[in-house]
């Protein structure tokens, strides 16, 4: 009898000790799944940190090209502007260089005098205003036919 009891003596240590190492490796086990839990939650923090810091290098650019494109457009009215006002006096000079080489071409001669009278009078014709001066300085008048 004594064999017995000790015999399930033995089995009933065996069968706690058997409990007691299942449960270690099953705390083993649940705290390998934390600390992977963990691990994952803080690289995903990390990542969240990366993306909320180029989410605002992101809006960094964005209104510093804004302020760009607003000083283009403001640029380019300007030039517009400045575009416009030079064709003006360009075409203020020409007008009166035109008047006045062709003032000057009618009190030279009768071709000029009648060419003038064409375009006082608002003819429709062809010619072209003088580009040389002959040796005493008057203007050849060149047309075209």
């Amino acid at each position: 009898m004594v064999l017995k009891c000790e015999f399930y003596l033995l089995s009933v240590l065996q069968e706690q000790r058997l409990r007691f190492l299942k449960l270690q490796e099953q705390q083993a086990s649940e705290q390998e799944k934390l600390r992977l839990l963990r691990e994952n939650a803080e690289n995903q923090e990390a990542k969240l940190r990366r993306v909320r810091a180029l989410k605002g290098q992101v809006e960094q650019k964005r209104l510093s090209n804004s302020k760009l494109v607003e000083e283009i457009e403001q640029m380019n009215g300007m030039f517009q502007q400045k575009q416009r006002e030079l064709v003006m006096a360009v075409s203020r000079v020409e007008d009166s260089w035109s008047r006045t080489a062709w003032r000057m071409l009618a009190s030279q001669g009768s071709l000029a005098r009648g060419l003038w009278a064409q375009l006082q009078a608002g003819e429709d014709s062809e010619f072209r205003l003088p580009s040389t001066r002959n040796c005493r300085g008057h203007f050849h008048l060149e047309t075209s036919t």
